[in-house]
């Protein structure tokens, strides 16, 4: 049966809500990602440095840089997420045959086209709060270029234009299109072997904690598997238009520019540079969304 509108609107709310409550609670975790991952990234040994020296040069108020754009943008840009990928998963299943098509095929597919969906609404999020998150006084920055999230806004349209705003969109989608794959291919799975084990027909009968780390497990394996993609797409993002802040801001001319270059000088290890920050942002973040969107979409 295809998703009735009851149904279409539950997921809706739900997704909204997750994504919003998960973006608090996490902010800080990606923060830190993003600091590791940029051009400034040198400056910290590990993310436990990046951590004290945030804190103490730019306060504890930085750590939550873009706060602002990420709720109010990224909260419709979840709630599309969501909706497109169980939209799109039962209409996949509904019009294939079981025994053709493996239950995965479905969910990898669902997983990609959702992130190319609502990418076209969280590639400015994302560029925005980037840029507002990697910006420091720890080294190079000792005056910040954007004061706040309008005023990021407003300096990104006024040098880029609006291309500005859509800095590294495929390099997005190459990101995250993976990763939502990964991602729903591996709840999706776990979550059929807990609800068996548990004899259970919603996840939301299934122990909190079960769900909670299944979730959390699936997101930290696919941001590790796809850390260099989101290190590359960074890095594309926070090229500043006409108002370059230090030496390597000019260096990439694409994504598979981008990661041969910081491989030829820094190895598997500059791939992977912030994946630790990243996947404690992911386990943190989806735990949290994938948990109370099942709770809220039940209710």
């Amino acid at each position: 049966n295809e998703m009735s509108n009851d149904s279409l609107a539950k997921t809706t709310i739900s997704s909204a809500s997750a994504g919003a409550i998960a973006r608090i609670c996490c902010h800080p975790l990606d923060t830190f990602k993003s600091r590791l991952q940029g051009p400034y990234g040198h400056q910290y040994k590990s993310l436990f440095s990046a951590i004290k020296l945030s804190i103490r040069i730019d306060g504890f108020k930085s750590l939550y840089n873009g706060l602002g754009t990420a709720v109010v943008g990224g909260t419709p840009g979840t709630m599309i997420f969501l909706s497109t990928y169980e939209v799109t998963k039962h209409y996949i299943e509904n019009r294939s045959d079981p025994n053709k098509l493996r239950p995965f095929v479905g969910h990898l597919a669902a997983g990609l086209v959702a992130e190319m969906i609502c990418c076209v609404v969280y590639v400015p999020v994302d560029v925005i709060k980037e840029r507002l998150q990697i910006q420091t006084k720890v080294g190079f920055e000792k005056e910040l270029l954007y004061s706040g999230n309008i005023d990021a806004v407003q300096k990104i349209m006024k040098v880029e234009g609006i291309r500005g705003l859509y800095k590294g969109y495929a390099a997005t989608i190459l990101s995250y299109g993976p990763f939502s794959a990964l991602f729903f291919t591996f709840y999706e799975r776990s979550k059929a072997s807990a609800k068996k084990h548990y004899e259970k027909k919603s996840m939301t009968d299934v122990p909190p904690y079960v769900s909670l780390s299944l979730s959390a497990a699936s997101g930290a394996l696919a941001a590790f598997l796809t850390s260099p993609l989101d290190m590359g797409k960074l890095k594309l993002q926070a090229q500043r238009g006409q108002i370059p802040q230090s030496k390597n801001e000019y260096s990439y001319s694409g994504l598979v520019d981008c990661l041969t270059k910081v491989y030829k000088s820094n190895g598997l290890r500059g791939l992977f540079r912030g994946s630790g920050a990243r996947v404690a942002y992911f386990a943190c973040s989806y735990a949290i969304t994938m948990t109370c969107f099942e709770r809220i979409k039940s209710r």
